[in-house]
Parts: C-alpha cells; structure tokens; sequence
C-alpha cells in the first residue's frame, strides 16, 4: 500500500486518535469497557512489563498506540515483577491483565 494510501486509511478510521485532546481517551475507555462487557468483538493487547522502566515506558506508549489503532483492550501485566504496577494508576481504565 502506498503511503498516502495508509496515511488516508489510519486518518479515516482513527481520526480522534491523530488529534490532540481528550476526545480519545473518552472513545478507547467507552470502547474498552464495551470489549469486557462482551457488546464489541474481543480483540486484546495484553503487555508483560519485564523490562527497566525506561524501556517499559517507551514500549508502552508504542504498544498503546497500536491499541488504538486496531480498536484493541489494552492490558498490562507484570507477572511475578510487581515493581513499577504501583506507578500505573488507572483512574477510568482498569489496565490490569
């Protein structure tokens, strides 16, 4: 696909997401929560935060991206390494896997 042709296709679907603002953070939470409730398809990325916390964060603002874009549940795990959950509050998104 050329790359205009792929510019055109994300700004047409995901308009919200290439804007600045809040109206997407209203549009993935209603979205999010409409994939737990089983209204929407279930489509999932779910993380595991194994890395040091500057990595974390940059995978992090990548992979939530990807999200949504692809209108995917955004979940992130630690496993057994707890250390940084305390820093990832979630006042209106429940991140946790």
């Amino acid at each position: 696909m050329p790359a205009q042709a792929c510019h055109d296709a994300v700004r047409g679907c995901c308009r919200s997401v290439l804007q600045c603002g809040d109206l997407w953070q209203s549009e993935y939470a209603k979205l999010h929560a409409e994939i737990l409730r089983g209204e929407v398809e279930p489509r999932y990325l779910v993380v595991e935060g194994e890395n040091g916390l500057a990595d974390l964060l940059v995978g992090l603002v990548t992979q939530l991206f990807v999200a949504l874009l692809q209108r995917r549940a955004f979940f992130l795990t630690f496993g057994n390494n707890g250390q940084y959950e305390w820093a990832f509050s979630s006042p209106n998104i429940n991140w946790t896997w």
